[in-house]
C-alpha cells in the first residue's frame, strides 16, 4: 500500500496543527502585514519613481484579479487575494527603497524602468499563480496512491479503519525480530497531506544490502502483511495496496534466482516457455506466502484487532507502545526469524 515508509523518523502527529488552524493563522498574519504596509506613508523621492511604482501596482493588480478568478477553491481564492494584495502594498516600499539606483540606472538606460516593472509584476504573477490551485484548508479530495499536490480533507472513518488494519499487519511482522526493534513507529493519518499516504510503519534500523535467505523471505512477508491484515480484519483488500505488490516482487525475483530448489527461475527469460515457467514459480511462491500469513493472522486475530483499534485515533505508536503487542505474537513454525542488524 502506498501508505508507509519502512525507515526514517517522524514527529508525532499530535504536534502538527490542524490544516484549517494553520490556514487561519497564515491569513491573519498576512492581513496584519498588509494593514501595516497600507498605514505607511510612502512618499517617493521623485514623481518619476512614484510613477514607476503606480504602473507596477496597476499591472500587478490586474494580474492579481486574473489569478483570483482562476482560483480552484475558496481557500485558494482567499490565499491568492491576500498574498497578492500584500505584494501590491509592498511594491512601492521596494521601489522607493531602490529609488536612487533606479534614477541613476534610468539615466544610463531609458528602458530600465520597464525592467523594474516587469520584475515586480513577474514576482506578483509567480506567487499568485502558484497559489491558485493550492488548498491548505482541506476542501479538495486527493486520490491516495498517486502523487498528491493538494491537501485533502479529513480521512473518512472507513479509510482509517482499512489503513489501521493494513499498518497493524505490517507492524506485527516485527515480532519475528530478535531483539525487537527499538525504533519502531506506526501511525495512521486523520487528515491527508502532500505525501499521498494514509499511514506508515517505520523501523529506522539499518537494512543490509546483502540479505540471507531468512531475511529475504521475511521482507516478502512484510510486503504482503498489510494486505493480509486488511483481508482478515475487513474481509477485503483495498486498491491502495498496489505498492506492496511491487515491493514483494523486488524481493521475490532474487530469492527465486538464488534459493529455488524445485525448479529453475530464469533471470532473463528468452522464450514463452521460460516466461511461463517464471510466472508459475512466482505464483507458487506468493501462494505459499499468503498461506503462511493466513496462518499467522489466524493465530493472532485478536491481537491484530486490538492493535488496529489502538491505531484508529491517529496517535503515533512508538516502540514502547508496540513491544507488548509484538511480545504476545504467536509465530507459525515455518515463519522466518530475523536477527536484528547490529549497529556500528
Amino acid at each position: 500500500m502506498n501508505k508507509k515508509a519502512y525507515s526514517g523518523s517522524a514527529l508525532p502527529s499530535r504536534l502538527a496543527l490542524p490544516p484549517r488552524v494553520t490556514f487561519v493563522l497564515e491569513i491573519s498574519g498576512l492581513f496584519l502585514v498588509w494593514w501595516f504596509l497600507l498605514t505607511l506613508e510612502f512618499t517617493p523621492v521623485s514623481s518619476y519613481v512614484g510613477n514607476i511604482a503606480d504602473v507596477a501596482q496597476f499591472i500587478g493588480g490586474i494580474i492579481v484579479v486574473i489569478c483570483v478568478c482562476r482560483a480552484q477553491s475558496l481557500a485558494a481564492f482567499i490565499r491568492t487575494f491576500v498574498y497578492g494584495g500584500t505584494l501590491l502594498a509592498l511594491l512601492p516600499v521596494i521601489i522607493g527603497g531602490l529609488s536612487d539606483t533606479i534614477s541613476q540606472s534610468s539615466d544610463e538606460n531609458p528602458l530600465f524602468p520597464v525592467v523594474v516593472i516587469m520584475v515586480c509584476c513577474g514576482m506578483v504573477y509567480a506567487v499568485c499563480n502558484l497559489l491558485t490551485g493550492n488548498d491548505p484548508a482541506g476542501d479538495t479530495e486527493v486520490r491516495e496512491g498517486t502523487t498528491a499536490c493538494q491537501t485533502a480533507s479529513s480521512v473518512h472513518y472507513t479509510d482509517r479503519r482499512i489503513a489501521a488494519a493494513h499498518e497493524a499487519g505490517h507492524a506485527l511482522m516485527y515480532a519475528a525480530w530478535s531483539p525487537l526493534p527499538a525504533t519502531l513507529q506506526v501511525s495512521i493519518k486523520t487528515s491527508t497531506d502532500n505525501s499521498g499516504s494514509l499511514g506508515y510503519v517505520r523501523c529506522g534500523e539499518p537494512r543490509p544490502r546483502l540479505m540471507d535467505k531468512n531475511r529475504e523471505a521475511w521482507e516478502m512477508l512484510l510486503a504482503l502483511a498489510g494486505m493480509a491484515g486488511e483481508q482478515h480484519y475487513t474481509g477485503d483488500v483495498s486498491s491502495g495496496a498496489f505498492d506492496d505488490g511491487r515491493r514483494w516482487l523486488s524481493h521475490a525475483v532474487p530469492w527465486l534466482v538464488c534459493h529455488l530448489t524445485t525448479g529453475i527461475y530464469y533471470p532473463d527469460p528468452g522464450t514463452p516457455l521460460e516466461l511461463a515457467s517464471n510466472q508459475r514459480q512466482l505464483m507458487a511462491l506468493k501462494a505459499e506466502h499468503n498461506a503462511l500469513l493466513t496462518e499467522f493472522f489466524t493465530l493472532n486475530q485478536d491481537l491484530h484487532a486490538r492493535l488496529t483499534d489502538a491505531l484508529m485515533p491517529g496517535e503515533t505508536l512508538e516502540a514502547r507502545h508496540l513491544h507488548p503487542y509484538l511480545a504476545a505474537v504467536q509465530l507459525p513454525d515455518a515463519f522466518p526469524r530475523v536477527t536484528a542488524p547490529a549497529r556500528t
